[in-house]
């Protein structure tokens, strides 16, 4: 079953780390690394590509908004926590 939502979010991905040289240097020499490639979760690599790209390099404003609207919708594939079972006591 082909998931849609994380192919366009995926997609997203892809177009900014396309948006600049050094980006996609970055971006390739992680999704080559074992760490990456160990990960199953296409979500979760996601996650990791865009924290990546964050932690080596400085963002235009434009482009931080840009990662945030990502971040946003990566969240957005991940499903909801299941509630508790448990009661809570609210004091």
């Amino acid at each position: 079953m082909i998931n849609r939502a994380l192919m366009t979010v995926q997609d997203m991905v892809n177009a900014f780390v396309d948006s600049r040289p050094k980006f996609w240097k970055t971006n390739a020499k992680y999704v080559g690394d074992l760490s990456y490639l160990s990960l199953g979760d296409g979500i979760e690599k996601l996650k990791t590509q865009v924290r990546n790209l964050k932690r080596h390099h400085r963002m235009t404003k434009a482009e931080a908004e840009t990662l945030k609207q990502i971040t946003r919708a990566i969240a957005s594939l991940s499903p909801s926590p299941t509630p508790s079972r448990r009661r809570h006591v609210v004091a």
